[in-house]
């Protein structure tokens, strides 16, 4: 089954292509040379002479960004995976602890800033197909659609509230590695035979500990990418049927015709 995220922005795409085989000979041959310069770091024109349309200044900042923004959040939540399960710093100064706090510190967050943008492009779609036939259903699906988003992630949104502070997260599981780590690694210039001893032991106990947390992290981190997995299938399911037509063709709403891009 093809994922709806997938889907939905497959769709996105393909009215960007659509928009591009509207220009006439030469815009296209304008494009080609503008996008060569950006790609390739050239000198000459960055971008086109013509005034872009309102339906494309609609489409650029209202639909594909968004869905960008989206699809790149979803990304990096995947990414974390990998880096809570992994540690590539040895011989570094960046300790696994550290390492291990950033990376769920990098979950936290980015969990955060995608719900926001989930909320925000639903938002905006209920405003711009005001006055559309689409307009019923979005205004119907918008707030069953932001409580599924916040139920979802509650759990990511609690453990962000409590244990993101002023110095970063923490909890009492990372407290206690953080502490054997730092015993395992303390060095006196006379060691006893006895220091020696309480040394090795911190140190099992300190990889035993951090070994835990991290399969724990790991685990954490996983089902909760499962769960926005099926939250993401369901959100793009749903905008997908209002936003394109069954041919998958998008529908321009009203707002299209007359946007343009506000100055700062």
């Amino acid at each position: 089954m093809v994922q709806t995220k997938k889907k939905f922005l497959d769709h996105v795409l393909n009215a960007l292509h659509l928009d591009v085989e509207q220009l006439s000979a030469n815009e296209r041959k304008e494009l080609s040379e503008v996008s060569r310069n950006a790609l390739f770091d050239l000198e000459g024109p960055r971008s086109i002479s013509r005034t872009p349309l309102p339906k494309e200044l609609w489409y650029q900042d209202r639909l594909f960004m968004p869905c960008v923004a989206i699809y790149k959040s979803h990304e990096a939540l995947l990414d974390v995976e990998i880096y809570v399960r992994r540690y590539p710093y040895c011989g570094t100064r960046v300790s696994p602890t550290s390492h291990l706090r950033h990376s769920i510190e990098l979950y936290l967050q980015e969990a955060y800033v995608l719900r926001q943008r989930m909320i925000d492009f639903l938002n905006s779609l209920e405003k711009d197909y005001a006055g559309c036939p689409q307009a019923e259903e979005l205004e119907i699906v918008n707030q069953p659609l932001c409580v599924m988003l916040k139920d979802y992630l509650k759990p990511i949104m609690a453990a962000r509230k409590d244990h993101v502070h002023g110095g970063g997260f923490d909890d009492e599981h990372l407290k206690r590695i953080d502490i054997l780590e730092l015993l395992a690694g303390h060095m006196s210039p006379n060691k006893t035979d006895k220091q020696r001893f309480s040394k090795e032991a911190f140190g099992l106990l300190y990889k035993s500990g951090y070994k835990k947390e991290r399969k724990r992290w790991t685990k954490l981190v996983h089902d909760w990418n499962s769960a926005i997995g099926k939250l993401l299938d369901r959100y793009f399911e749903i905008l997908d049927g209002i936003v394109f037509d069954q041919a998958g063709e998008l529908v321009y709403p009203k707002a299209a015709e007359t946007f343009s891009r506000k100055m700062p």
